[in-house]
């Protein structure tokens, strides 16, 4: 979960940092918005297949995401 909040808060800065460097005017439809919305879905995913394999360890310890890799495909089409 911090890995993938610390990867993601990262990505959204370079981006910021990058993009803010030709614009003046900051507004946050403008400005931040379109990054959220960029980085948003990629931090979603991130924590929800991060805590489905936590789960999946908490319920089974011998589970491994190596052998059970068709629950990830499945998550991979929506």
């Amino acid at each position: 979960l911090f890995q993938a909040s610390f990867l993601c808060g990262l990505l959204l800065f370079w981006i910021c940092i990058y993009h803010g460097l030709r614009q003046t005017e900051r507004r946050f439809l403008t400005f931040y918005l379109p990054k959220l919305t960029i980085v948003g879905p990629l931090w979603f995913s991130a924590v929800a297949m991060a805590t489905w394999q936590r789960a999946n360890e908490l319920q089974d310890p011998t589970y491994s995401y190596k052998l059970d890799s068709s629950n990830f495909y499945n998550f991979k089409i929506l």
